[in-house]
């Protein structure tokens, strides 16, 4: 028996018992309407030397953009007892930014043929770079919390693998001497969660 069902079976004991009910005149036929909240991973996209910047530096001192790719496990089928008892999905995505650049997030799975599916394809993450004074310094941070339904076919999709990719781009990262001595300071950190409702019918319990 799944969490779900040791839950809603103990509710049913609880209330029954406080309301004087005979378990037996319970209707066959209740749907229950739980919400469970999942977490799927945090990240924390840090970069110790210029070594681990994941781009060729060029030979002149100009914008730099390049992209970090980080994957969590996460597997929404081991969550719930049948995907046909999923209403929705809300995913809620908390970013924020300690680096001196534009970034664009994305949270993507990546399909059996290779294909990355971009779930925040129609919800863009954009933040702003953070200010930084004369030392390098970090004056100030930015950060955005996005919340969104996810469809009936990245529900599906999500249903079929067991990771999740985060794409941070960072645009227009001015490296300097000053940027290059504090780029241990800087980082972009990204931790996700999703809200799935269900509709579970008593007969299931």
């Amino acid at each position: 028996m799944k969490p779900i069902h040791t839950i809603l079976t103990l509710m049913i004991v609880s209330l029954s018992a406080c309301i004087g009910l005979d378990l037996n005149e319970i209707s066959e036929d209740l749907i229950y309407s739980p919400e469970l909240a999942i977490p799927i991973g945090k990240i924390d996209a840090q970069f110790i030397s210029i070594n681990q910047l994941p781009i060729e530096l060029p030979d002149t001192p100009e914008p730099l953009t390049f992209t970090k790719n980080d994957t969590v496990f996460f597997e929404l089928a081991e969550n719930v007892e049948s995907p046909k008892q999923i209403v929705r999905v809300i995913l809620k995505i908390n970013s924020t930014n300690s680096f001196p650049a534009g970034i664009r997030i994305q949270m993507a799975y990546e399909d059996f043929d290779g294909s990355f599916i971009d779930l925040t394809q129609d919800h863009p993450i954009y933040l702003s770079p953070v200010e930084v004074n004369l030392e390098g310094n970090i004056i100030n941070t930015n950060v955005q919390v996005t919340e969104f339904e996810l469809s009936k076919e990245q529900i599906d999709g999500l249903l079929s693998v067991g990771r999740i990719i985060f794409m941070s781009t960072f645009e227009d990262f001015i490296l300097d001497q000053t940027t290059q001595q504090k780029l241990q300071k800087y980082s972009v950190k990204i931790s996700s969660g999703a809200r799935v409702l269900l509709r579970v019918d008593s007969k299931e319990v």
